[in-house]
């Protein structure tokens, strides 16, 4: 949700109250908030309030597969390899992933559904770093469709870098920097 304006003031009973100002077009997430606080108003409740991240372009996004089909389509000629299997090693390369902590007993489950469910998620892969104690640490990278500017920007510059180290016609740099500027087209 987007958020135009913050302000807080001090309380009767020396909290803050903090208010948020939000578009119009908010109004049905606004509603449903307030909805479930009040189901839930026993619950302890956090927020999380962040600079919004710029999306990755669907443009770049294509110009990215279109690329990865290039360089499927060279290493072929030794050894079938598909464009996903590629973009699905490169992905840990481009973003931090999130650190998950749960039972040993839930991490099959966890990979399985991080990795395949729903089948769209293409390059979202997961890594054990360890086990101890009954828990296990599981790394678990996104794919591009979560990625912001940043994060596109360095899967383009490693795809591009495949690229040149297989003689294939790709992005000039400038044409490189220009997709990755581009938001939401």
């Amino acid at each position: 949700m987007q958020i135009k304006d913050i302000d807080a003031r001090l309380t009767l009973t020396g909290d803050y109250e903090v208010i948020l100002t939000v578009p119009r077009k908010e109004q049905k997430t606004v509603l449903k908030l307030m909805e479930d606080f009040k189901d839930k108003a026993d619950k302890v409740w956090e927020a999380v309030i962040s600079v919004a991240k710029q999306k990755r372009s669907n443009t770049a996004n294509g110009k990215a597969w279109l690329l990865l089909g290039k360089i499927a389509k060279e290493l072929s000629k030794e050894q079938p390899i598909s464009a996903e299997e590629i973009y699905k090693e490169m992905v840990p390369f481009c973003s931090e992933g999130t650190v998950l902590i749960m039972k040993d007993e839930a991490v099959e489950k966890h990979i399985h559904l991080w990795e395949h469910e729903p089948k769209e998620k293409i390059g979202w892969s997961c890594k054990i770093l360890g086990s101890r104690n009954g828990y296990t640490e599981v790394l678990n990278y996104y794919g591009s469709s979560c990625f912001d500017t940043v994060e596109m920007h360095k899967l383009l510059t490693l795809i591009v870098q495949e690229c040149k180290q297989l003689n294939i016609e790709t992005l000039s740099p400038d044409e490189l920097e220009r997709l990755v500027q581009m938001h939401g087209q």
